[in-house]
């Protein structure tokens, strides 16, 4: 997978820096998605400045799943654990429907690739 410039949050210069996503659409998309499916939002996590990711932790369909976000560009990704350095990348083809109008939603195979 090619990834474009700034897509981990460093980028050749301060002219070429890519715009950061819009954090309160992805929170609304989230919320409304749990409502929907009786869920709830465990936690998010707003400060991305440890990492190049907005990540929002939520229980649906009776387990936690983790909602990651770039923060630079609209790449969308399901992961089951996220710690220092280790995330464990998952599909959800039904998760993925919803988030789908709004990013391109990243393959457990695209994200593992070296």
């Amino acid at each position: 997978m090619n990834l474009p410039n700034g897509v981990t949050g460093f980028h050749s210069s301060i002219d070429n820096k890519p715009n950061e996503i819009d954090e309160k659409q992805f929170k609304y998309i989230c919320f409304n998605l749990v409502r929907k499916n009786q869920g709830r939002i465990l936690d998010i996590d707003e400060s991305n400045l440890a990492t190049n990711f907005l990540k929002v932790k939520m229980n649906i369909c009776n387990r936690e799943i983790y909602v990651l976000l770039n923060a630079y560009y609209p790449f969308l990704a399901f992961a089951s654990t996220v710690e220092f350095q280790h995330l464990n990348f998952i599909d959800d083809p039904v998760l993925s429907k919803d988030f789908m109008p709004f990013y391109k939603v990243l393959s457990k195979e695209e994200l593992n690739e070296p």
